[in-house]
């Protein structure tokens, strides 16, 4: 039976700082120079030499099955037994609207406990290394993904950037448009289920 499933990986890579930018900006000057004196070279080694190491993490998404729907609406229900209990609010209080804008900075909670949901369903593999800021060759480690990230949101939303979420939320949603997004009306045209309605069969 074909594959229908597709993936896609979302890195992030811990920003470099103040000092570092300024060694990056100064070495990228330097690389531009089509041929660099001695001088010039041995400067370019040592900032790279003293360049720091990030420390970097894949996630892997996949596209969302029929079972999945089903995962999803029992972890969107833990969700919200979790957020009501931090928070001590209904939801549907939470996300009450007011002249179209919601009124509770509580609602960014929410979000981003229902973004753990959709993630955390479709999240097939986490990959992690630490490399020099400069060297993109040193290999990829795969980890395992803590239980605890799977029972509620509190542990992964403790550990998980924000923009790493974010970036993660919009994958998913791009592997399944009809599942999490609205879909793109040309991939629609192109992709997805298309349900074609016939004459009545005759039998002959």
């Amino acid at each position: 039976m074909i594959d229908l499933i597709t993936t896609e990986k979302v890195t992030y890579t811990t920003p470099p700082d103040a000092a570092a930018l300024g060694a990056l900006r100064r070495l990228e000057a330097l690389w531009a120079i089509e041929e660099p004196s001695e001088e010039q070279m041995a400067e370019m080694d040592q900032l790279e030499d003293h360049l720091p190491t990030v420390r970097e993490v894949r996630l892997m998404l996949r596209s969302a099955t029929a079972l999945d729907a089903a995962k999803y609406e029992g972890r969107r229900a833990r969700m919200v037994e979790w957020f009501e209990t931090e928070t001590g609010r209904p939801v549907a209080e939470v996300l009450e609207e007011e002249n179209g804008v919601t009124r509770n900075a509580l609602a960014q909670i929410f979000e981003q406990a229902q973004s753990w949901a959709v993630v955390m369903t479709v999240l097939v593999q986490i990959e992690q290394r630490t490399r020099p800021l400069h060297d993109d060759g040193v290999e990829w480690n795969e980890a395992e993904i803590p239980a605890e990230w799977k029972d509620s949101p509190e542990a992964f939303l403790a550990w998980c950037p924000d923009d790493l979420l974010v970036a993660a939320l919009d994958a998913a949603k791009r592997l399944s448009p009809g599942v999490w997004g609205i879909p793109d009306p040309l991939a629609r045209r192109y992709g997805g289920v298309n349900v074609t309605t016939s004459v009545p069969f005759s039998g002959r």
